[in-house]
């Protein structure tokens, strides 16, 4: 029998030699900053996840968090595979789901509001909950966005909206679904309406479900200039966002995200300014405190008849540049869920601090493993969240609250083990000494030398709980020349899909 434990070996080591740290680019995401991400359209041929792919590409990076749609009746989570393609590539998931079916059957909310369990609808809401629920990592849904459009007149009433809204949001909350987190999605012309019609029925207040059942409260926003053939203003984001800051202050406990934003190309490079300035704007303020994500819409509307609103990242070179810079800035690559991204801020609206978001925290105090020829037993202490296990790198199965332990009946050998709760990766349960390397620290002064055993995986050293270095594969140590006295390290380890943390004494 051979028994497995993970943890870190705390151990003080004099050692002297020559750093080797194997820098590369790829940034490494934020406890405290702002995720950037995007909708990439599917055209020329493209899939989804080749939409996806290739902006990465332009811009040389992945992209933290990615934006969806899906109609009603879709499958989502779990059981899609492009939300699943998404999550084993380390990105954040912001999925739209409109109350459509795929045959362009609308369901009205009001229909969704009074469904009853064993009903249609109500089958449908709890596919939606397994879906999201077996997904295990974290997903930001937003529920019909902009439904004050005039293209959703058949839907229903404001009043009809909020109460799907809940009905929803009450649906996940009975499934056990702690991993989702709800977006309210508007138009930026639902905050400035009622300053020009003040009785108009898509005022925003009119359509707000309330901030006991909205996790982020969201906004569409584009700079239209010459968009549709007209000759508005060049605006920059922040005079187009300000509007949507009123309401925003209004309600200081709530994060915010800026589900779509996009410029026209301008003149004499206006683009790339106007993408550096945003690049500028959510480091700043109210904003850099307020706001969790923001996702470009990557597409040109020019086809729906919108002439000359060629949102296009790569319109021109200078734009690319612009969004390259942006994308690569680790201040947007921020986990917005495990505590990155908007702390709220009591603003203009009064009252008092609000206590800032959730943080996950770890399932128990760590996991073992134990091996009897196929059969490996893993076993965790208890938190409250509903634990998922993963299994080299994939899902293999999420447990009911309150389980602290798994039998896997068939492990292959050398398999690794991740446990999950409440969509944070959590602690690894590896096999043997495999994929997790003890970290092990020595400090002579100023200097502090980290070693452990290289596992092939990609590193990245953490001090006092924020970034400080990300290293190439193949690197076994790290030498920080100006540590702080007292400071702290984690070594964070990407294997494939996991991702580990081993702290050092």
């Amino acid at each position: 029998m051979k028994t497995m434990t993970t943890g870190c070996v705390l151990a003080l080591l004099m050692v002297a030699g020559t750093l080797t740290t194997g820098l590369v680019g790829e940034a490494e995401a934020l406890d405290n900053g702002v995720a950037f991400g995007a909708y990439a359209a599917p055209v020329d041929g493209l899939t989804n996840t080749t939409a996806i792919e290739r902006l990465e590409r332009q811009l040389g990076t992945t992209l933290p968090m990615v934006r969806t749609f899906s109609k009603w009746d879709d499958s989502i989570g779990e059981d899609k595979k492009f939300h699943r393609w998404i999550r084993d590539g380390d990105r954040q998931l912001m999925a739209s789901i409109k109350p459509q079916r795929g045959n362009g059957q609308e369901v009205r909310w009001s229909d969704i509001a009074n469904a009853q369990p064993g009903s249609k609808i109500h089958n449908e809401m709890l596919a939606l909950a397994s879906g999201v629920k077996r997904y295990g990592d974290t997903v930001v849904l937003g529920f019909h966005h902009e439904p004050e459009h005039k293209k959703n007149l058949g839907f229903g009433t404001s009043s009809d909206y909020k109460a799907a809204f809940r009905k929803l949001h009450d649906v996940f909350e009975q499934q056990g679904v702690d991993n989702v987190r709800f977006a309210w999605i508007m138009t930026s012309w639902a905050f400035e309406v009622g300053d020009i019609h003040p009785n108009d029925r898509r005022i925003a207040e009119k359509w707000y479900p309330g901030d006991d059942v909205v996790d982020y409260i969201s906004v569409q926003e584009y700079n239209w200039a010459t968009c549709r053939d007209n000759n508005d203003s060049w605006d920059t984001l922040e005079e187009g966002l300000e509007p949507f800051m009123r309401f925003a202050r209004k309600h200081p406990s709530k994060q915010l995200i800026l589900a779509e934003f996009g410029t026209p190309e301008g003149n004499n490079g206006q683009k790339a300014q106007w993408l550096d300035e945003t690049r500028a704007l959510f480091k700043s303020g109210e904003y850099k405190d307020r706001f969790a994500a923001i996702l470009y819409f990557h597409y040109d509307d020019s086809p729906n008849g919108n002439n000359n609103c060629d949102w296009w990242l790569d319109s021109s070179s200078s734009a690319l540049s612009a969004a390259t810079r942006l994308a690569n800035d680790n201040f947007y690559r921020a986990d917005i869920v495990a505590g990155g991204g908007g702390g709220g801020n009591d603003g203009d609206g009064g009252g008092a601090d609000p206590a800032p978001p959730a943080v996950p925290t770890p399932v128990g105090d760590g996991c073992t493993a134990t091996r009897t020829g196929d059969t490996v037993t893993l076993s965790w202490s208890d938190d409250g969240r509903t634990p998922a296990v993963r299994r080299n790198g994939s899902w293999l199965t999420t447990l009911t609250n309150g389980t602290t332990s798994y039998v896997d009946l068939n492990a292959p050998a050398g398999a690794t083990y991740v446990i999950r709760g409440g969509g944070v990766t959590t602690r690894a349960c590896v096999e043997g000494d495999g994929n997790t390397p003890d970290c092990v620290v020595a400090r002579d002064g100023d200097t502090v030398r980290l070693e452990w055993t290289d596992d092939g995986g990609r590193h990245v050293i953490r001090r006092n709980g924020k970034w400080l270095a990300t290293l190439g594969r193949g690197v076994d140590n790290f030498v920080d020349r100006n540590a702080p006295n007292g400071a702290t390290y984690e070594l964070r380890t990407h294997t494939g899909q996991e991702r580990i943390d081993t702290p050092c004494g």
